[in-house]
């Protein structure tokens, strides 16, 4: 028996109070237990809803971008003849890219053009941004008249996208925006940058 057992002499009203206490503080201990794992039960269940939301978004923006690359075929011949020499595998050498300096030149071109969009698969696009951005600046691009580059446009008449084509070029990005920020509202989250915003450039509102 310990020295602590083997002196101490309790009243049974002491005891009885101890007891109750002890009873207590298990039972506090208990609760304590229980009220971490319903929080940790819950925490789960609420990933698991994150997770399932967030698989059903992507399916819903794969869905999108199958219905947009339909519409692509409608102005993919005005890619085709004024970006694909620099944002594809499909580019048509002019006869002068046989001469050295020139071949670094276009070669070095067409290596940026592709890291920033590429358009080999048509679409979605490949690159560092998302669609949204991407379809963005692409209408930014056009419209500055960055896009086709002017040094490209001197050596390649007929290349320019204006007028109508210009117009068909804006429709498409446009819906296609329009396309992909309703999937984003459906669901509630937030949409990339520049999903929203109708793909107009602040001086064309």
């Amino acid at each position: 028996m310990s020295l602590i057992r083997k002196s101490a002499k309790f009243s049974p009203a002491f005891l009885i109070i101890a007891a109750v206490i002890g009873a207590g503080i298990a039972y506090g201990d208990g609760e304590e237990k229980h009220d971490q794992s319903d929080k940790q039960s819950s925490e789960a269940d609420n990933s698991s809803v994150v997770r399932s939301e967030l698989e059903s978004l992507m399916n819903s923006l794969d869905s999108a971008y199958i219905l947009i690359s339909i519409t692509y075929e409608n102005v993919k011949p005005i890619f085709e003849n004024s970006c694909y020499d620099c944002h594809s595998s499909k580019t048509k050498y002019p006869w002068y890219y046989n001469i050295p300096i020139i071949q670094g030149l276009i070669d070095d071109d067409i290596k940026v053009a592709r890291d920033h969009v590429d358009m080999d698969t048509g679409f979605p696009f490949g690159g560092h941004a998302s669609q949204t951005e991407h379809l963005r600046e692409i209408r930014e691009e056009i419209g500055n008249g960055d896009m086709p580059l002017w040094s490209y446009r001197l050596m390649h008449s007929g290349v320019k996208i204006e007028g109508a084509t210009q117009d068909t070029i804006y429709k498409w990005i446009d819906e296609s925006i329009a396309s992909i920020a309703k999937v984003y509202d459906n669901y509630g989250f937030p949409a990339p940058s520049g999903v929203n915003d109708g793909g107009h450039d602040n001086n064309e509102r």
